[in-house]
């Protein structure tokens, strides 16, 4: 039996897709891998540097094009917010399990290596569409977490990584007010 698959011309069967948007994805998952495999070169100098470049950029980068990418409904519904709390937990369960096999103390709340960008998602894709109705939140934002940042009891590991959560937390909003038409009639 030969199945074929079905092309559909209608747009409303499937969804469009922007290379623009996929691009940059793309060539920040590169960069994020690229960095990794130099991270275990870092004896040399320009391997240090490279990590460092990609580091300093990478992040903010990757958190605003998920701002610009969270303002559909669709994005914050009860449905999406359950399905990234669901990817967190399953995320932590190797990690809690592992750690309370070697008799560690299991940790829910702190987040286990990325797993604070799926948190942090959740919190953004919550508070962020009701702050966006106020003008001029983004200087506020920015000066909210500039003095996060210096405020001690955040800094380190914090519960849900609070402290990445307002710190990327003005990329995202950035993200977020930016009209897609600006970026249309820019490409």
């Amino acid at each position: 039996m030969d199945k074929k698959l079905k092309i559909s011309n209608n747009l409303a069967d499937t969804k469009a897709r922007s290379p623009y948007w996929d691009n940059i994805k793309g060539v920040l998952i590169i960069l994020v891998v690229f960095a990794h495999c130099l991270y275990s070169l870092q004896d040399l100098t320009i391997n240090n540097l490279i990590v460092d470049a990609i580091y300093y950029f990478h992040m903010p980068a990757f958190v605003f094009v998920s701002g610009f990418f969270s303002k559909s409904e669709r994005c914050r519904s009860r449905n999406a917010v359950l399905q990234l709390l669901i990817a967190y937990f399953l995320f932590m369960l190797p990690f809690l399990l592992y750690n309370t096999y070697l008799g560690k103390e299991p940790r829910i709340i702190n987040a286990y290596y990325s797993a604070w960008y799926l948190m942090a998602l959740v919190i953004w894709r919550l508070i962020t569409p009701y702050l966006a109705r106020f003008k001029g939140i983004m200087p506020a934002i920015i000066i909210f977490s500039i003095l996060v940042g210096f405020w001690g009891t955040v800094n380190g590991e914090s519960a849900l990584s609070i402290n990445k959560v307002v710190t990327f937390w003005p990329y995202f909003m950035a993200g977020y007010l930016l009209k897609a038409e600006a970026v249309d009639n820019k490409i």
